[in-house]
Formats: C-alpha cells, sequence, structure tokens
C-alpha cells in the first residue's frame, strides 16, 4: 500500500483471522528515488473464535471396536452430558484415563473431570453417531503463540486445542525433553507421528 507524504501509521483493513502478515517500508521521493527496504515485522492476528463442526462413526458398543476417543478443540468447558446426546448409561458411555498403572479409567460420572476442555479426551461408546457443531473460544495463547495443556503421570488423552492440524513435530520442538510419540485409535492402535487432530483424542503417555 501507499500512504500520503507526512502519514506515520498505517491500518491493514485486509487481514484475516488466523493467518501471520509480514510488512516492511520504503520511502519513495518526488522524483520517484526509492529508499531500501525497512527491516520486517510481523503480526499474527488469532481469531477470538472457531467454528466447530465434528462428525463421529460409532458402530457397535459392544465390541472393542466401538470405542473412539473423542473431544472438543477451543477453550470449550462443556459437560459431556450437554455436548452428547441421549442419556449416560443407556445411550452413550465414556471414561476418562487417569494414568494409573492399572484401574487407570474412570467411569463417566457427572462430575466436572467429565468436561470437555482445552486438551481433554474421552473414551466414548455411543448406540449412534455423534455431531457437535457450535462456535467456540479459543484457547489464549502465550507470547510465543502458544498454550499449554495440563497433564499428569502415566497415560493421558489429549487433543490438539486449536482449530486445524499441528504437526506432533512442532509440539515436540517446543520442549526440551523428547516426547513419546502419539497413539491414536479407529478400531485399534497405531502410532501417530504426523498431524495432530483438533477433534480426535490421541493416548500419549
Amino acid at each position: 500500500a501507499t500512504v500520503s507524504s507526512g502519514q506515520i501509521s498505517y491500518t491493514d483493513t485486509g487481514v484475516e483471522g488466523g493467518r501471520s502478515y509480514y510488512y516492511r517500508v520504503a520511502a519513495v521521493g518526488t522524483g520517484g528515488v526509492e529508499s531500501n527496504l525497512t527491516e520486517g515485522t510481523s503480526i499474527f492476528t488469532y481469531p477470538s473464535s472457531l467454528s466447530v463442526d465434528i462428525q463421529r462413526t460409532f458402530v457397535s458398543p459392544s465390541t472393542a471396536q466401538g470405542y473412539r476417543l473423542v473431544a472438543l478443540p477451543g477453550a470449550a468447558g462443556e459437560p459431556l452430558s450437554a455436548a452428547i446426546d441421549g442419556e449416560a448409561g443407556t445411550d452413550w458411555q465414556a471414561w476418562w484415563d487417569d494414568g494409573s498403572s492399572q484401574d487407570y479409567l474412570r467411569k463417566y460420572d457427572d462430575s466436572d473431570r467429565f468436561a470437555f476442555r482445552p486438551g481433554r479426551g474421552f473414551w466414548l461408546l455411543k448406540r449412534s453417531d455423534w455431531t457437535a457443531e457450535r462456535s467456540v473460544e479459543t484457547v489464549p495463547l502465550s507470547g510465543q503463540q502458544q498454550t499449554s495443556i495440563p497433564l499428569h503421570d502415566g497415560w493421558n488423552i489429549i487433543s490438539n486445542p486449536f482449530g486445524g492440524n499441528v504437526t506432533w513435530a512442532q509440539v515436540d520442538a517446543a520442549h526440551s525433553d523428547s516426547l513419546r510419540a502419539l497413539w491414536r485409535f479407529d478400531g485399534s492402535f497405531a502410532q501417530r507421528a504426523r498431524n495432530w487432530s483438533a477433534s480426535t483424542g490421541s493416548r500419549w503417555g
């Protein structure tokens, strides 16, 4: 963009949320002579909310293949009973992994622990498909444009709190210690070395 002589500020009205923008400035004289560009500066336009559209398919709840790892991205603080249609114990059942070496699965009990929150996932059995369509607030970011997820010792069912996929290599690079690989479950466990989904929980320990 070009601004008039004497103008010392510029407002970029064409930015979109969730993108990085980079700027450099040069002065142009009346004869058309242009100075060198300044050092670059950048901004990241972090959206205040994101649209959630999740569809998870379930098979027979009487088999091991019927289990699904589920989660919600963003700063969702929604109880499972509000986010999942039907009656707990009849239409669906959920478990949380507390990381213990044995008896680690905690069955749904309508307590605060069974609420979607940034980075938290659950095992879910359901007699029908699960859909979630809503707008949720984004998680707050630190000065390094990062967010953190609380973990406990042992295995954790975690999810990506952002609205899009993130490579596990990026997560690993943000830590001084080496992280173990993610494991995903879609009827059977498989190591997950690439993208970290926003809407599907993964098991990590």
